[in-house]
This record gives structure tokens, sequence and C-alpha cells, in this order.
């Protein structure tokens, strides 16, 4: 390729070096590890400078596809940094009007699926599912399949944040049998069929299944960087939900450095934040992971990643229920509640309803024996249990459904009230006694 590059710009043929030059371009996206030559040599220059580079070659020779996949890798580019929303925006409205003028509808592919992207790191769920499905529906016979499969794909992601793990499945196991065909299409549909039963089976405690499953996947190897970062994840909550907190920090660290060589999104560098300061919550260090929260926090603010957000405020917010700040960490989760809520991602919203029960019980605990304020307190915590038992059943999570059950056990408890504490501890029971059976029917 190199080669061709040089060839192209000695004899002027543009058409040739833009070819080259995106080729180049995205294959530094898709194997960051490989481009370190190339980068040495200053032929691509930095991202940006090749983005401007392909961005003009291509106004130049009117090659619209290649101008408006430009714009998109733009756009991409600057949401992976951290940079300005409104020109994120801006450059995929550039792509859309050039799409629909000049008639190029193999690319609205990319533009709906990065729209959808975009308004998931915002938060707006609902939006982004309406532009996937509008480019199944609408434009996925003119697209290129490997667009059509990616965008399931999402798709699905966003059906196993709200527990509906059967129907992202039929979503992905109703792709054509010839498009599985071709073997790299087949391998990333298996890889991301993999993903969802991993994930749902370290929700439901079957780690055995997990450990099958993620070697599998792991066999299978990783079709992107995003794939395989969302891997690493899930093999650091396996390791969490073992207990085996010392493994966890080292893969988190591993993925750290990883990060900093080069290939990094914002997202990733606020996930790994994020997860570290739960981790040493877990580990009964929750004060040791109040700096990296608060940076977390600001990062997500400035880049607008406000899942993201929402998860480094509560993160604050347990700090502060550790610190007996009870009322300042209410104050922090019900400024939060209602964009959670519209995040439908159903773990986010469980843990925040969680967390709202630790500050309400706190809060009790503070208040006179008997008073009106301390029984308002314990209303509020009851209905919040159900509410979070529910966003924790929706997604199978037996932790956090047995948490909860705990957490109302208790209070009856403190209630006086042995019967119904009693009945709760026997739900406690019951629930662990499910889930275990569905594993042996499973097997």
């Amino acid at each position: 390729m190199k080669e061709a590059i040089s060839t192209a710009r000695e004899n002027k043929d543009m058409n040739c070096l833009n070819f080259c030059m995106s080729w180049l371009y995205h294959f530094g996206k898709a194997f960051p590890g490989e481009m370190k030559e190339i980068q040495k040599s200053g032929m691509l220059g930095s991202e940006l400078e090749g983005i401007n580079f392909l961005k003009s070659k291509a106004k130049e020779s009117e090659m619209w596809n290649l101008l408006s996949n430009s714009l998109l890798s733009e756009a991409k580019l600057g949401l992976q940094n951290g940079e300005s929303i409104a020109t994120a925006f801006e450059n995929l409205t550039k792509a859309s009007h050039l799409n629909v003028t000049k008639g190029a509808f193999n690319v609205m592919g990319p533009q709906l699926i990065l729209r959808s992207s975009l308004f998931g790191r915002l938060g707006s769920t609902h939006l982004a599912q309406v532009n996937g499905d509008t480019f199944l529906e609408c434009f996925s016979h003119d697209s290129p399949t490997e667009d059509t499969l990616k965008c399931k794909s999402r798709m699905a992601n966003l059906l196993v944040q709200e527990g509906r793990y059967q129907q992202a499945l039929e979503l992905l196991e109703g792709v054509s049998p010839d498009t599985l065909r071709v073997l790299k299409y087949q391998q990333y549909w298996v890889f991301f069929i993999g993903l969802i039963k991993l994930r749902r089976h370290i929700r439901r405690g079957d780690f055995r299944a997990a450990d099958h499953v993620y070697s599998q996947v792991l066999a299978q190897g990783a079709p992107d960087v995003e794939a395989g970062f969302a891997l690493s994840m899930m093999k650091v909550d396996l390791l969490c939900r073992r207990k085996n907190f010392a493994r966890s920090l080292d893969e988190l660290e591993n993925l750290a450095k990883s990060c900093y060589q080069g290939n990094t999104d914002i997202f990733a560098q606020i996930k790994l934040l994020n997860v570290k300061a739960r981790i040493l919550s877990k580990c009964g260090h929750t004060l040791r992971g109040f700096s990296i929260t608060v940076r977390a926090a600001s990062m997500a603010l400035n880049a607008r990643l406000l899942p993201a957000l929402w998860e480094s405020v509560g993160n604050l917010a347990n700090i502060l229920n550790t610190l007996s700040e009870f009322e300042a960490a209410l104050h922090l989760l019900e400024s939060i509640a209602p964009q959670v809520q519209e995040c439908q991602d159903c773990e986010i919203i469980a843990s925040t309803y969680s967390l709202l029960v630790d500050a309400h019980m706190g809060l009790a605990g503070d208040a006179e024996p008997g008073s009106a304020a301390r029984k308002e307190h314990l209303l509020k915590v009851t209905r919040l249990i159900d509410a979070s038992f529910e966003a924790w059943e929706r997604i199978e999570d037996l932790a956090g459904q047995t948490e909860m059950l705990v957490k109302k056990a208790t209070i009856f408890q403190l209630l006086e009230d042995p019967v119904t504490a009693n009945d709760y501890a026997a739900k406690y029971l019951n629930k662990k006694k499910a889930y275990t059976e569905s594993y042996v029917g499973e097997d």
C-alpha cells in the first residue's frame, strides 16, 4: 500500500491516491498496533490531517462517497476524543445532505449507525433505537452487508441493556444464512451472540457457563477494538462477582495501559475509572476512589457522555453515603433520576435506586425514633427497593435481586415485624434456588 501511494503521487493519479489513503486510514482504525511504522514515517500524518486530506481531494475529484465517509470519520474522531457534540452533529448533517443530494445511499448505513451511537452517548436510548430501526427498515437493502450486521449488533446491545435477551438473540439469529457464508461476517455474528450469552450468564450467577462461553468467544477473537474492550470488561465483571478483586484490578491496569498506547476512546477511559472506583468500594476502600470518581465525572461532563456521567455521580453518592453525608447524596441522586430513566439502562437504573435506598436509610437513622420523618424515609425506602428489585429482575441479575431482598428483610426486622422479615428471607432463598435449578435445566 505504501508503494501504491508513492506511485499514485508520482503519476498524479488522484483516484488511486484517495483510495489508498482511505484504505490506510481505516486500516489504522481497525488495527492500530500495526500502524506504528507508518505513523513514524509521517506518510499519513495525524488522524485529523489524514481526514482533512481525504476531504479536500474527494471534493476536488467529486468522489461524494469518499467525502461523506470522511465527514463521518471526522465526527467519529471528535466523539472519541471527547470534543464538541455540536461539531459532530454538524458533520453528520453535512454527510446526510451529501447522501441525499448526490444519491450516495450506500453511505446511509454508517451515517445512521454513527447517529445512533451519538444519541446513545447522550443518554437518549429511544432515539438511538429509532435511528437503528430506520436504517434496517429503509436503507439496509442498499447498504453493504457489513453495515447491516453492525447495526443489528448495536441494536441487540441496546435490547440487552433493557433485559430483552431473547429479542436480542432473535434479532441476530434473523441474519440471512447467505450472509453467514462469508467467514468474516460469520465470525462477527458468532462473537456478538457469544457476548450476549456471556453477559446473561454472568448476571444470572452461572459462572461455570460463563467460563465456557468466555473461552469460546476469546478463541473466536474480537472483530474490532470496541468489541475487544467489551469482552475485557465482562471478564473484569466476572472476576468481581467471584470476589477476586486483586485479579480484576490487575486486568483493569492492563486495559488502561493498552488504552494509553494510542487507540483510545474517551468512553473506554471513563469506563475504566468508574469500574475501578466501584471495585475499590467493594473492597472496603471506598474513599480511595474519590479522586478517580471526580476525574471520571469531569471527563464525562466535558465529553457529554451522559450514561457514564450518571455512573460517576452514583459512585460519588456512594462515597458521600460512606461519609454519612446522606443529604448531599440524596440531592445528587434525585437530580439525575429522570435522566437515568430516559437512558433505559436497567443496570444504571437499579444501581441509582439502590443508592437512594442507602441515602434514605441513613436519613432515617439520623431521625428521632418513632418520628414522622423516620416513617416517611422508611416508606420511601420500601418503594425504592421495589423499583430497584424490578430493574435487577428485568436484566436477570441475581446478585442485585438478592441484595434488595436482604435490605427489605432487614428493614422489617428493624420495624419489629419478624413475620414479614422471614417472608423476605424465604424469598431470598427461593430466588437463589430458582436460578440454580435453571442452570441445571440449561445443562
